[in-house]
């Protein structure tokens, strides 16, 4: 759940951290959201938004839980 900016804080659980993912030195023909989605989910299943290439890179934004060790 996200702040709102209406609930009191201690009704807010922090339990996942969004982490920024970047793939580098990816061969230029597997460029492309479908296979940034496939490395994603070697690292974690809960992915919240692929962007393809953003220049010689790729990037994803995966959630983590906080009570796991990363």
């Amino acid at each position: 759940m996200s702040y709102d900016g209406f609930r009191r804080p201690l009704e807010i659980v922090i339990d996942r951290n969004g982490l920024w993912e970047q793939f580098h030195d990816v061969p230029t023909h597997l460029m492309s959201e479908a296979f940034t989605t496939v490395l994603a989910k070697e690292i974690n299943t809960d992915i919240v938004k692929v962007i393809g290439p953003v220049g010689d890179f790729l990037r994803v934004r995966l959630m983590f839980p906080l009570a796991d060790a990363l």
